[in-house]
């Protein structure tokens, strides 16, 4: 394990957190136990938040990781490629004893 994983997941347990505390301002109860509709608008909340605001830096990592988790299955593998398979390189290629800048 890296310092950097062990940094991501300090802050992913911190952004749990905070997002519990905000929620019991506002509803009374945690995230979890909130109604859909509730949980629903403090997201839209956090994801509308200044950019150095704490749910919003909670949503943008846990929207990140939910895409790499979902992108890394069979169906969300399918779904970026819908429009055919990936490219063979990612740069562009270059005619022969032509230089790369």
């Amino acid at each position: 394990m890296e310092a950097g994983d062990i940094e991501n997941g300090k802050q992913f347990v911190d952004g749990i957190a905070w997002l519990d505390g905000h929620s019991k301002q506002l509803h009374g109860r945690e995230f979890v136990g909130c109604a859909a509709g509730e949980q629903i608008a403090m997201l839209e909340g956090m994801a509308g938040a200044g950019k150095d605001d704490p749910g919003r830096l909670f949503f943008d990592q846990l929207k990140g990781i939910t895409a790499m988790i979902y992108f890394s299955t069979p169906e969300g593998y399918q779904e970026l490629n819908r429009f055919g398979p990936p490219p063979k390189t990612v740069g562009c290629e270059h005619p022969e004893g032509h230089p790369v800048t």
